[in-house]
């Protein structure tokens, strides 16, 4: 659940805080309420041997992140470890590491244990799908690139599928990561810039809306005559 400082029903989303909050399983009634310091919706928490790890986001470009370790039967915070960018992913158990993924591409492993920084791998075009883990192996997706499997131990790169279609235009790598970018890392980034994005569907269209009011100017271009994108008024 979240809520904010004062409790106020209409707040800003810089001011929204999260609880974790651990109920009995019989009788369904609250045992402990732990406050986080950010909130993110779609963010759950992740339990094994007694411990609640969750992460969250902070601010309203998503500057900051933190995980917490909690012990399931009293609530009380065992660890805590903070990212300089806010956490996009509900954390991951991968044997003795707790895997998790921030908003500019680094993906961290922290000891279950002590919360202590195991590795941290950085996806050169960013996140483009959440992380999960099975038989030693960390799946995580890179935006418009592929997926990029880890070793859950030592965070060494283990394999990568195909990539994503990129634009077939000779001589483009000059203008990646400058004038033509496939992800956001940062809204700030765009600031009083002149944008062109192109595609139809949810990521396209939700950042030409995010990005109105920070660019100068916003351009979204469809090949087809209608979005593929959801329509939140159905």
């Amino acid at each position: 659940c979240y809520g904010s400082e004062d409790g106020g029903a209409s707040i800003e989303w810089s001011e929204l805080t999260g609880f974790l909050v651990g109920f009995d399983e019989a009788t369904g009634e609250e045992q402990w309420r732990f406050r986080l310091s950010g909130f993110y919706p779609t963010i759950s928490p992740a339990y094994t041997d007694g411990i609640v790890v969750i992460a969250d986001s902070q601010g309203t470009e998503y500057d900051k992140g933190t995980i917490y370790a909690v012990d399931a039967t009293s609530g009380a915070e065992l660890w805590r470890f903070q990212a300089p960018s806010g956490f996009a992913s509900t954390p991951v158990i991968a044997g003795s590491n707790v895997v998790a993924a921030t908003w500019d591409g680094s993906v961290y492993a922290l000891d279950l244990e002590t919360g202590l920084e195991r590795w941290r791998f950085t996806l050169q075009y960013g996140l483009g799908a959440l992380p999960a883990a099975h038989a030693g192996i960390v799946y995580v997706g890179e935006y418009l690139r592929g997926v990029v499997a880890l070793d859950a131990v030592t965070g060494v790169r283990k394999d990568a599928w195909a990539e994503a279609n990129r634009i077939a235009v000779e001589g483009v790598e000059r203008f990646e990561g400058n004038a033509l970018v496939y992800f956001v890392k940062e809204k700030s980034q765009f600031a009083g810039k002149d944008l062109l994005i192109v595609g139809g569907g949810d990521s396209a269209v939700d950042w030409a809306i995010n990005l109105h009011g920070v660019a100068k100017s916003t351009t979204l271009i469809h090949r087809r005559d209608e979005f593929r994108a959801h329509d939140p008024a159905g």
